[in-house]
């Protein structure tokens, strides 16, 4: 009950570094502040083989594992198909091989160069960060892969840097900043300021909320209309599947095994409206019972029972209103051990 109450006091939302940043973002002082995404133009493809060499013998790998992926990187060959058939092979010149299990690996060290350069520009004072509690460490960006997102004060000189933060990037690694596929989100800022911020780094002005690696970024408690779009996401998953030519245990496995790993993620970030819960219930019942989700059909087990495991006599789905509590009480538990 007590960790159920710390949840309910502080809305029930998951205080992560990305949450807590955009939540400040908001925050009225002087010159307003940004948050900046990021986005590389076919980051994989265009990582030049040179740097990522230099940035393993910076990390200590020794010559001989340096020669290693030197020979997996050059080896590598492309062929192009032309109506049908492939003609011709090429070696590859710069980029890691995707489909390769090593390649995400080395991919994510090159880029650990980028995110060193942000945390070097904060320590020289370069970039200021965005005022926070007394207790907060604020993040000065978040970086996952070639998706990045800075955080700072919306100080033309900042920005400035950042810029030439990215030229120098891009000049060294091979990997161009894509400007319209980047966005810069204002919080307390002017128009006016906003307007020269965009156009000095050439990227596109955006508003809250936006997703962010499959789950809605915004500030303040969940609504049912921040959440919407992943339970229409998987309305659309149930009536696209061909019902009519599954059994019930057939259905019963994709509601267990794609829908429900659909809501785990942003569960385990934010605390769902139990009004949309419900509905989204509605429709995995009505698509295990009658394969339409709009269609109501003759039920002749309680939903409760088939939410047990298989040893209590269920089917092993899970009612995503526990599981949404269980969620909740995994959030204040964090909470609790991170003061």
């Amino acid at each position: 009950m007590f960790l159920r109450h710390k949840v309910d006091k502080l809305n029930t939302a998951y205080v992560s570094p990305l949450k807590l940043s955009i939540s400040w973002t908001k925050k009225l002082n002087y010159g307003g502040n940004i948050v900046v995404k990021v986005d590389i133009a076919k980051a994989f493809d265009t990582l030049e083989c040179p740097f990522l060499l230099k940035v393993l013998h910076a990390y200590g790998f020794n010559n001989t594992f340096c020669n290693w992926i030197k020979v997996i990187l050059q080896s590598a060959t492309l062929s192009i198909s032309i109506n049908g058939s492939q003609n011709g092979y090429f070696k590859c010149k710069r980029g890691v091989t995707q489909g390769d299990p090593l390649s995400p690996l080395l991919f994510c060290i090159a880029e650990d160069f980028l995110s060193r350069s942000i945390t070097s520009l904060v320590e020289q004072g370069k970039v200021n960060l965005i005022n926070s509690s007394r207790h907060y460490n604020f993040p000065s960006h978040v970086l996952y892969a070639d998706d990045v997102m800075i955080f700072c004060k919306a100080s033309i000189a900042y920005v400035n840097a950042l810029k030439d933060l990215f030229i120098t990037y891009a000049n060294a690694s091979g990997q161009q900043i894509n400007p319209s596929k980047s966005t810069i989100y204002a919080g307390s800022i002017s128009t006016g300021r906003l307007n020269y911020l965009v156009n000095n780094l050439g990227f596109q002005a955006g508003e809250f909320p936006f997703n962010y690696l499959g789950v809605p970024i915004f500030k303040g408690k969940p609504k049912k209309s921040h959440l919407q779009g992943i339970a229409d996401r998987i309305k659309i998953k149930l009536t696209s599947w061909k019902a009519a030519m599954l059994s019930m245990a057939g259905r019963a496995l994709l509601v267990k095994s794609v829908t429900h790993a659909m809501l785990v993620h942003s569960m385990s970030l934010y605390s769902w409206p139990v009004s949309l819960l419900k509905e989204i219930d509605k429709w995995c019942r009505n698509f295990i019972w009658s394969g339409d989700i709009e269609k109501r059909n003759l039920v002749t087990i309680a939903w409760k029972k088939l939410c047990r495991p298989m040893d209590e006599g269920g089917i092993g789905l899970r009612s995503l209103i526990s599981l949404n509590e269980a969620s909740n009480l995994k959030i204040g538990w964090d909470m609790l051990n991170s003061i």
